[in-house]
């Protein structure tokens, strides 16, 4: 009996070790995992950002590369200024992890938290979501047959007459004009999309063909003027 009950206990303390040292394997691959899928998540996003800012623009290779030599490199010191943070926040002895893990994960979140906040406000720039004019208003206008381009500014060197006749000859490419005083970047993005739609529609050139009819206009008036 007594050795049966050794074996038992014996049994049951190698039951508790292989379970203990398998909850801390779990706990240690958890900290692994976040150890290196945060700075993994981090150079993404920095390659997103990189991206948005130099190339995903409507222009060419060439400008592109001019915009990247005409950088500060003074601003990159922003960069090792963040690792410097990252380690110094990973010394605070915030949690149970090594040093070197904490190091590692509070570095990756400032980055990431960086380049958060840069792609957001290149997001908000190129769609102009800081207006109720904006890329995505265009595309739904555009879906509901609500063709318009929006101006600004005072019209008032524009005879009315003049104004009328531009703005029927408008509507005669199916479009409207509405003037709203003051512009803001999210108009400008708005009258490009509808200006790319007008081109599927009307061709390439039909803002040649416009602005040719426009003269014609101004120059009747001129002529009525001169009678």
């Amino acid at each position: 009996m007594v050795n049966q009950k050794s074996e038992n206990d014996i049994t049951e303390i190698i039951i508790i070790s292989i379970i203990v040292n398998n909850n801390r394997y779990i706990n240690l691959m958890k900290r692994i995992k976040w150890a290196i899928s945060l700075p993994i998540v981090a150079v993404i996003l920095l390659i997103i950002e990189f991206w948005m800012e130099f190339f995903c623009r409507d222009i060419s290779w060439d400008q592109s590369l001019h915009m990247i030599k005409r950088v500060n490199w003074i601003d990159l010191l922003i960069f090792p200024a963040m690792i410097v943070i990252g380690i110094i926040i990973g010394i605070l002895p915030l949690s149970k992890q090594k040093f070197a893990t904490r190091a590692s994960i509070s570095t990756a979140l400032i980055f990431i938290g960086f380049s958060l906040f840069f792609i957001i406000r290149m997001t908000i720039s190129a769609y102009g979501l800081d207006s109720t004019i904006n890329y995505f208003t265009a595309k739904e206008d555009i879906r509901n047959g609500k063709i318009r381009f929006y101006t600004y500014g005072q019209l008032c060197c524009i005879p009315s007459n003049v104004y009328r006749a531009i703005d029927s000859l408008g509507k005669s490419y199916g479009y409207e004009t509405i003037n709203i005083g003051m512009g803001t970047p999210g108009v400008e993005i708005y009258n490009d999309v509808v200006e790319d739609y007008l081109e599927q529609i009307h061709g390439e050139n039909w803002r040649n063909e416009f602005y040719r009819k426009v003269d014609s206009i101004h120059g009747v008036e001129t002529q009525i003027k001169k009678d």
